[in-house]
């Protein structure tokens, strides 16, 4: 009987507990409670290793793009460490500045090489629909309409979330 009160009622404390006197019910918050401090702790040390990682990523890779400075035909290079830059960058950003939010996140980018004409093209037409959303909304902007009517007219496809069509808008005007 503790059992089943203990789910049915799911009371986030003990003493909001119908019976939080009963040793089972208790017993039942004991160990939530210690679940809860163990995976609270694995996520820590989880966040504390992607910290190190993406902190020694970027000091290797500044080092990397200061000696490629005055090197000759290195164009490209400096392209590749400038995407592995921005690649530790959402990293440290999904797993590390922003814990509490990250679900709603997309996954992070890939590390290709080449960039299509098309994907530029995508963006490209991607940007123009929120912008002239933007031109034609009254109000508030709507990041979630926008979301529906671009996928409605099979624009902005890559992005799953209000945040994340948001967020491209934002980093694309800055350019």
């Amino acid at each position: 009987m503790a059992l089943s009160m203990f789910l049915i009622e799911q009371s986030p404390t003990l003493y909001g507990h119908s019976h939080p006197e009963h040793s089972t019910v208790r017993t039942l918050y004991r160990l939530a409670m210690e679940c809860i401090d163990m995976e609270t702790v694995q996520k820590e040390d989880l966040v504390h290793v992607v910290d190190a990682i993406c902190s020694n990523n970027e000091k290797l890779l500044h080092k990397v793009a200061a000696s490629l400075e005055n090197v000759s035909g290195s164009l490209k290079a400096k392209r590749i460490v400038s995407r592995a830059l921005e690649f530790n960058h959402a990293a440290k950003r999904k797993y590390v500045d922003d814990d509490d939010s990250d679900s709603s996140l997309e996954p992070l980018p890939s590390c290709s090489v080449k960039k299509t004409a098309a994907e530029d093209s995508d963006k490209h037409d991607d940007l123009q629909f929120i912008i002239s959303f933007r031109k034609k909304l009254v109000g508030k902007m709507n990041w979630v309409r926008c979301l529906e009517l671009a996928h409605e007219k099979n624009l902005c496809k890559r992005f799953s979330t209000d945040e994340s069509i948001r967020y491209f808008y934002r980093n694309s005007i800055k350019k």
